[in-house]
C-alpha cells in the first residue's frame, strides 16, 4: 500500500487550513501591469523602458511573468527584462515582433537595493507604433 505524505502546511485532520499562521506562507503575489506605448517610430535598439520602481527585498518571479505584444513594435524586436544592475536577470531576447505572449525565462530574483524594473530592446529593426504590456509577478517585502 502506498504511503501518503503531507507537507508542513497540509491539514492532516482535514478540518481546516494550516495557512493561518503567516510564517508558513511566503507572502502575497502581486502582479504589476506595465504598459509601454510607442506612438511613433523613434525608439531604437538598446533603448530602455522603465516599468516600475521596486523596494529593496522585492522578489520577482519570472516563471509567473510575461510580456504581451500587439505585434506593431518593429519588424524584428527582442527585449531583455531585468534591472539596471542586471539588465537580463528576468528574461533574455524575448521575441516581441509578432503579436502574442512571451514568458520570461529567468530565475527568481531578489532586489538587494531599491531599483527600477526595466526592459530594453536587444535587437530592433524597422521601428513602428505598437504596445508592449508587461505582467510581472512580485512578492513585496
Amino acid at each position: 500500500m502506498a504511503t501518503d505524505w503531507y507537507s508542513n502546511v497540509a491539514p492532516t485532520d482535514f478540518r481546516g487550513s494550516n495557512l493561518a499562521d503567516g510564517r508558513k506562507c511566503l507572502g502575497e503575489i502581486s502582479i504589476i501591469k506595465a504598459v509601454v506605448t510607442f506612438s511613433d517610430t523613434s525608439h531604437l535598439d538598446e533603448d530602455d523602458m522603465f516599468l516600475a520602481y521596486l523596494p529593496k527585498g522585492t522578489i520577482v518571479l519570472p516563471q509567473l511573468s510575461y510580456v504581451q505584444s500587439d505585434g506593431g513594435v518593429g519588424a524584428t524586436a527582442t527585449v531583455n527584462v531585468g534591472t539596471p544592475t542586471s539588465s537580463s536577470a528576468l528574461a533574455t531576447a524575448l521575441d516581441v515582433a509578432a503579436a502574442g505572449i512571451d514568458q520570461f525565462d529567468g530565475l527568481p530574483y531578489q532586489l538587494t537595493v531599491e531599483e527600477w524594473l526595466t526592459a530594453d530592446f536587444e535587437a530592433l529593426a524597422t521601428p513602428a507604433t505598437g504596445v508592449l504590456t508587461f505582467y510581472v509577478a512580485v512578492i513585496l517585502p
